[in-house]
Order: structure tokens, then sequence, then C-alpha cells
């Protein structure tokens, strides 16, 4: 129960001073309306759900033309990769896809020599290189090990499967609070992180990187506003060019045939450039997702879980509770396998792997409800 409160407490944090963008919602003409709590005021946003939408983009992908063709990213990627020790790959921090993206992208690049990984998703805790053995060795993320706006459960799965990869793993993210010389708090932090990221290659001559941020970190160039972001103070800092990868820069509302998960990649067929928007080397589009029951396909087909009917057992049909799925042959404070809000007299499924799960019903106060055990096989 404590994981679930100290999660609830600090999202609630994040959300009073970032926003949680939009919210679940439920029909409010449902009877149960004025004797329950809808998710919607619960902090903890269920990223799974394809009801779950957020403003990852800011333009409309560029389309299929004369001139434009869509690519497979993950060859084009590898391609571009060659001539790079340094590959900037970004998400948003609401878009599990995006994770998922990310492992695939680190398997490639692992092919080719890269045995690093800097993670804005990793906590501090990282700047203890012991950490990152450790955590290789058991090879799972424990809650404790990701930054409190991540820990959801595919994050927990990429980490395994970079893990997998080979990696070595190492934290960037710049210790708050501002000093009083700060430029702004934006700039402090994206020069730091730079300084970070640059002290550990020092450390590691000769050696490849992916690092994986948030949205504009990636950016090479100043914003429209002329704010620096932490690729441009690389640049600046060393002489390093790092090969950017987007996924937040632009949207589409298909599923392209081009790649793995439905993803594409615009190119000139005039020059065979990406197609590109300003400061990052290469753009990449997701797809739309499809959904089973408001669950995207994908933690089935790309992730080898199973769609499992919420048991009876934790089953509330005279109030909202959020669901959730501990792996037992796990070490206490693992991530989470799956969650769930679970609307009385819905049968959403969980998605899990292969396993043995203690499965738990809690309510708005993180108070458990109920559990029971079940097996996947």
């Amino acid at each position: 129960m404590w994981r679930v409160l100290l999660l609830t407490m600090m999202l609630a944090v994040t959300c009073l001073f970032l926003g949680c963008g939009d919210k679940i919602t439920v029909d409010h003409s449902d009877p149960l309306k004025n004797i329950t709590q809808t998710p919607e005021d619960w902090s903890i946003r269920e990223l799974t759900s394809t009801r779950y939408k957020s403003v990852t983009a800011k333009h409309p992908c560029p389309q299929v033309s004369v001139d434009i063709e869509y690519v497979d990213p993950l060859p084009f990627i590898r391609k571009m990769a060659k001539d790079h020790d340094l590959v900037l790959i970004n998400e948003s921090h609401s878009k599990p896809l995006h994770r998922v993206f990310v492992k695939e992208v680190a398997a490639i690049l692992a092919k080719d020599g890269f045995t690093h990984y800097g993670g804005e998703v990793l906590s501090s805790k990282f700047k203890d290189p012991n950490l990152s053995q450790t955590m290789t060795s058991r090879g799972y993320l424990l809650e404790s090990e990701m930054t409190y706006v991540d820990t959801e459960p595919v994050l927990g799965q990429a980490i395994e499967s970079i893990i997998a990869s080979g990696y070595e793993f190492f934290a960037y993210e710049t210790d708050l609070p501002l000093p009083d010389n700060a430029q702004s708090r934006i700039a402090h932090r994206e020069a730091s992180n730079a300084r970070h990221i640059l002290d550990y290659i020092a450390l590691h001559p000769s050696e490849k990187f992916l690092i994986h941020t948030g949205p504009h970190h990636i950016m090479e160039l100043p914003n429209h506003s002329g704010t620096k972001w932490m690729a441009s103070y690389l640049k600046e800092l060393s002489d390093i060019d790092p090969l950017s990868i987007g996924q937040t820069e632009c949207f589409g509302d298909g599923v392209f045939e081009a790649g793995i998960l439905g993803y594409a990649l615009p190119v000139s067929k005039s020059t065979g450039k990406a197609v590109t928007y300003k400061g990052f080397d290469i753009t990449v589009i997701p797809p739309k997702e499809i959904a089973y029951k408001d669950r995207p396909l994908w933690l089935r087909d790309n992730l080898g879980r199973k769609f499992v009917g919420v048991p009876k057992q934790v089953q509330f049909d005279d109030q909202f509770t959020r669901i959730y799925a501990f792996n037992t042959d796990r070490s206490p404070g693992s991530a989470a396998e799956d969650y769930l809000y679970r609307e009385p007299r819905t049968d959403r499924p969980l998605a899990l792997r292969p396993g043995a799960y203690v499965i738990q019903a809690y309510n708005k106060a993180g108070e458990i409800l109920a559990e029971t055990n079940v097996k996947v096989e």
C-alpha cells in the first residue's frame, strides 16, 4: 500500500504545479455519480488507456506526396547513427508507446556498439555507477529507481529490454534547487544536464551513448522565444554533433505499414534525407493506437502481454477502484506490471506477461479493499 500512497502524493504535487493533461472521464449520467468518486481527480493517470488524451505534438506530419515517402524508421536510424557516437531520442511522458519505440531503437543501436543509456526517467541514484550494475544483475527496475513522474508499467518493461540489450545506465538530471546566479530555471537545467552527460562521456572515451529525454531537450536549435535546450548546450560545450530523433513534433492519424509498431519516417525521394522540423535530425511518426476494450494492442503484440480479465475477487460495482498487478517473483518495491482504473460494471482487462501476480484493488485513499493471486500462462 505504501507504494500507491507515495505515488499518489508525488503525482498530486506534480499535477498541482505542472498539470496532468486531459483526464479520464466517465458518463456522469451514471446513477453511481452521487455515491462514488470518479477517477478524474485521483491524480495518477492511466496512460495505457486509449481514452486518455494528451497533446504530444504541435504539427501535422508530412503527408505522402510526389516527393515524400514513408520508410521503416529503424534501418534509417541505424544507418544515420553509424556516423555518431551520441544519439538523443525524446518522448512525451504521457505517451508510453514512445517508450516502446525507444527500446526498439536501443536494441538496433546495440548491434553497432552503443552500450550506455542515460535517461531522464532514471532517479539521481544512478549517478552511483554501482547501482547500474545492481539493477542490471537484478534485471528490472524498482519504483525508487525511477523519477517521480515516470513510475508506470511500460517504462519498467522498456528498461528490462534495454538491460537485455547490454546497456549500462546513468542519470544526468540536475539537482534542484535553483542557484541564486542562474539565468533561469530552464537554462540552469539544460546546461547542467548537458555538462553531466559530457562528464560521463569523458569517463568512457571511444564508447557510444543513447540519451532518452522528455520532449524539448533534444532540440539542437533555440525555439521561437530564444530558449536553448540541452542539445544546444551539448554542441556548444563540446565538438560533439549528436543525432537527434524526435517523436513529439508531429502527429498522424493512421497506422503505417512502413515500420515496427506502425511507425513511419518521412523521407524526401529527391534527396534521400529525413523530412523533419527545426531542431531535429529525424522526425518519426507514431501511429494512431488501435485498442481492445480501451487497452492499446501493442501491449499484446509488441510487449508479449495477455489481456486478462480483472478477477471477481477484486471487482467492486459500488465504487471506482484502481487495480494493480504486482509480480510476486520480484523484490518488494518493484514496479507494477500493470494498473488500471475500474469503473463499476465494466470489463476492461489487465495486460500481463506470463507469471504469478497479486492483484489488488485500491480506493482513492490508497487503501487495499481486496486482493487475490493469479497465474498467467
